[in-house]
Formats: C-alpha cells, structure tokens, sequence
C-alpha cells in the first residue's frame, strides 16, 4: 500500500520544484519514497494501488500543487465521505483537484476545512506552504514547514532544507530556533543544510544564538561554526563570532594578542592559545607561559590567529626566566614569528634573549599588508641543538605593538584587534 506515501513523497517533490523556485531558488530535491503505511484511506480508495499511475497524477497547475480528478474518481471521494464526513485527506484531495480547476479560493477552504477535522492532515499542509510560499508570505510558510515535520517526522530530510530557506527571513528565525529547541533531531539537519548549502553565515549564527541547546552540543556547535569560516578564509566574521561567545568578564580584558599575559583566560583555539604537550615539550600557561623544551627537533610550542587591521607593527616579549641543561651557545633557542594567513608568508620574528629577563624585547618592525593578509598567525617555535639541550624558560608577556608607519615610534597603546573591525556584537553577523 504504498500510494499513499508516494503521494506525499511527490507532494512534496513539487513543493520543492515549484514553490521554492518561486520562492528561493532552490533546486529540487530527490523523490523520496517513504515505509509504506497498512491503512486504507481516501488516497486508496479513489487513485488505486498502483504507484507508477499515481506519480503521474500529481502536477503543478494553475499556480498550486494540483491533481485531476476524472467523474468516476470524484464519485468514489464523495462516497467516502458520505461513510466518512471527518476524512481530512479525502477534503485535501478535493481541493488539489478544485486547483486543477483553477478554483484556489474553493481549494483554500477545503484544505482549511480538511485541517478543522483533521489537523494532522500532511497532504493539506503540503498544499497550503507551497501556496505561501509562492505568495511571499514567508512567516506563515516557516508554520507550516514546522507543522509538517511535526506530523511527517520521517520526511525531515524532505522538509528541513524548505525550512531552512525560509531562515533567509530573519522574522523566522525565532520560531524556528524555537521548533528546533524542541526537537533536538532536526537540529543538526538544520544547521548542516545551512552550512551545505552556502547559506549566509549570519542566519546559522542566528540560529545558534536564539535556540539553546546543553552545553555540550553549543560548544560543538560553536566550534564547527567558527572552522567553517575560517575554512573559507573569512577571518573577521570567525573572529567576531568566537569573541562574541566569551563571557562579559572576559571581554573587558582582550589583548592583542588575546591572554597575552597568559592568564589562562577563557575561550578555545585559534584565537586563544594552542598550547603543546608532546614529545617532550610542554607548554601551560599560569599567570606566564610556562615552557620546557627538550630541543630536540624543531617545535611550535604556542601559536594563536590574530586578526589584525593593515599597518606596521613589532613584536614585543618579556622573558621572566630562563634556565638550560647545557652551554648558553648551544643553539637550542626560542622565536616568536609573525606570519600571514592563508599561506603563512612570513612577516616579522623575534629571537628571544633568553639571559636577557626581565626587560622588554622587540622585534624589527614589520608591515600587515591590507589586500593578502585577513588573518596573523602567532606561533612560538624551539629552533633545536646540535646536541640536545633542555631550554627551559617563563614569559610574562607578548604582545603586537602599533608602529606609527613615518617615524617608526611605536604608539601610546599596543595594538588593538577590534579597531579593524566592528564592535564583536551578535548583531554584526548579517
């Protein structure tokens, strides 16, 4: 018995090739068969059994999801009602056969009375988003996509991409935040379609925000998001979105680069440190990046992405102590560099003195160019010995300095990362 399913498989197949054409422009999806159901219902009792027939019947005319009803047909339906006047699907059926006849003002009241007795009715609530949808009336549509994934739960995959299409309307963001809040199911669907598909990142950003979910699936959520911009290069928009899901209390304090006391202050990589932990070397950071490097091979102890405005700057870095295993002429040493992403094109070091503590070091100046470089990676290497030797070592501080471009003096204040870009408010995510 497998019409009935077919039915609202191809049902919505058109609502996907019509409508959200009209609509929003996306293609249509898959025909998706859905398990057959064993109950005997209007669909049967008038189209037949068999499914090649029926995926013929269906077709987009006179502006709507339509299907045509011959006499003998139309004879059966009225039959059925006549035994059962509270059949919902049996009125939903009249009405795509009174759009064939290019009589929408009847169909619309049959669809409305087929919901009266039957609210859970999916062939009528197909019928009335695809005409929303081909209308404009987009908030009542995103209504009826919930409805339809609430009483059609196995065609989620069906209903979720015409959902989020409707998210372009940010008067719907809030009900569907809400609708996916409680159906944690459609959740990942949702946000993966968003992201697919190329969507603007503001609306999956504004998903996230309104809808909350546990912890745990928000910082997934979060980090995903933040990858996949920086995956397209789009450093400012990661930047603003990671900073905009830190606490009040941390962004009254945001350095550049940020923790650059290393305080341990709150919030993941790459825009706060990536700390190693390996093969020997370590690095934690306590009130003061704390390092032990083996200097044996060539190692990046710390590294974070700055996002820095165009211009000339310097490295500055306060070593608080250091201590080695061997000569001081060994060679193990440690380098703060400065490097352009994507690409990492290098833009400026500084070799730290590690016999030097206590002073402020600084680097040669060095130019962010505006066109080729969104992004600055910040990275701590150990440059190995010869012969192995343990470095190990404290920094208090490092942070990028502003260089005034005509006389080389550096500014009153270190640089700051937000003066390249807009306040890091949810809201500058369009």
């Amino acid at each position: 018995m497998q019409q009935r399913n077919l039915l609202y498989s191809s049902a919505t197949r058109w609502v996907l090739a019509g409508a959200l054409v009209v609509a929003t422009g996306w293609a249509s999806l898959s025909h998706v068969y859905r398990r057959a159901h064993r109950k005997i219902d209007a669909v049967t009792i008038v189209l037949g059994e068999d499914p090649a027939i029926l995926r013929t019947r269906l077709v987009d005319l006179n502006g709507g999801l339509a299907i045509r009803l011959d006499a003998a047909e139309r004879a059966r339906l009225y039959s059925r009602l006549t035994s059962k006047p509270l059949d919902g699907t049996a009125f939903a059926l009249l009405a795509l056969d009174a759009t064939a006849k290019g009589d929408k003002v009847r169909a619309a009241k049959l669809v409305e009375h087929s919901l009266a007795l039957e609210p859970r009715t999916r062939l009528a609530w197909l019928w009335r988003l695809d005409q929303q949808m081909r209308n404009g009336r987009t908030v009542e549509a995103a209504n009826s996509a919930i409805r339809l994934l609430a009483v059609d739960p196995e065609q989620y995959q069906s209903y979720v991409p015409i959902l989020a299409g409707l998210a372009r309307d940010r008067r719907n963001i809030p009900q569907i935040a809400t609708a996916l809040q409680g159906n944690p199911g459609w959740r990942e669907p949702f946000l993966s379609t968003l992201q697919s598909r190329g969507f603007d990142p503001g609306i999956r950003f504004a998903i996230m925000d309104t809808g909350k979910s546990n912890v745990s699936t928000i910082d997934r959520e979060r980090a995903a998001f933040v990858a996949d911009l920086i995956a397209k290069t789009d450093y400012e928009r990661a930047y603003l979105a990671w900073i905009s899901y830190l606490p009040e209390s941390a962004l009254a304090s945001v350095d550049t680069p940020y923790d650059a006391r290393f305080r341990g202050m709150p919030g993941p990589p790459p825009f706060n440190w990536q700390l190693t932990a390996a093969d020997g070397d370590r690095a934690e950071a306590n009130n003061g990046l704390d390092l032990s490097y083996s200097g044996r091979k060539p190692a990046t102890l710390a590294s974070q992405v700055v996002v820095l405005q165009p211009g000339d700057y310097r490295l500055r870095s306060v070593v608080a102590n250091a201590s080695s295993d061997g000569p001081s002429n060994s060679g193990a040493s440690l380098t703060w560099r400065a490097s352009c992403l994507p690409g990492n094109q290098p833009l400026g070091e500084l070799a730290l003195n590690t016999s030097a503590t206590g002073k402020p070091q600084l680097s040669a100046p060095f130019r962010v160019p505006e066109a080729t470089c969104p992004a600055v990676l910040l990275s701590l290497g150990g440059t190995a010995s010869e012969f192995p030797v343990r470095l190990d070592a404290r920094i208090a501080s490092v942070q990028f300095e502003q260089v005034a471009a005509d006389t080389g003096a550096p500014p009153s204040q270190a640089a700051n990362p937000t003066s390249a870009i807009p306040s890091p408010k949810p809201s500058v995510l369009p």
